[in-house]
């Protein structure tokens, strides 16, 4: 969504990420979640809040309104790439590392998910942040619609093959233009 934080425009992104059962227990228990309020114009992070819900919730926030951001986060990084066509090359931050990631596109795809089928751009993903976590093989499937949405990402690492698949998709309402009577 659109708006205003403190005087600044902003573009808000909301994400959550949480792996469950199996996947939990052979890969890595993950459940957070992310709100970014994000400059509209350079995709760059204005004010992150980030909790982790595994245990007791941890919320970490980082406000870059005073100052700006030269780096994106990963949820600004995804943004970003998703207004190139999932093509480039940028900086991000995770924690206090700043990684450099690489995205190309490869090849197209037809992708079925909750939320329905999709046609998709394939982006290779090339970056250090992948290394330091066992991760090989980083691949974004990207609708060709206009929105590009992140559809689903597929990886390896040591335990073997893992994909993450969109399950919904929330979009807002659209302006609601008001009616006028006319006399007849």
């Amino acid at each position: 969504s659109k708006g205003k934080l403190g005087s600044a425009d902003v573009v808000k992104l909301r994400s959550r990420a949480r792996t469950v059962d199996l996947v939990s227990a052979a890969f890595l228990p993950v459940d957070e979640t992310w709100t970014v309020y994000a400059d509209p114009d350079t995709g760059l992070p204005l004010y992150i809040s980030k909790t982790s819900n595994i245990g007791i919730p941890k919320e970490t926030i980082a406000n870059y309104l005073p100052d700006g951001s030269s780096n994106y986060d990963i949820l600004t990084l995804i943004y970003h790439a998703r207004e190139t066509g999932g093509s480039g090359t940028f900086n991000f931050v995770d924690g206090e590392q700043v990684h450099t990631a690489t995205f190309l596109p490869c090849g197209t795809a037809t992708i079925a998910t909750e939320a329905g089928p999709y046609e998709t751009t394939i982006s290779s993903v090339q970056s250090s942040f992948f290394t330091v976590y066992g991760i090989t093989n980083f691949q974004i499937f990207f609708s060709n619609d206009a929105a590009h949405i992140p559809v689903e990402f597929r990886f390896r690492n040591a335990r073997g093959p893992f994909r993450a698949t969109l399950t919904a998709v929330t979009l807002p309402d659209p302006p609601v233009t008001p009616l006028t009577a006319v006399a007849i």
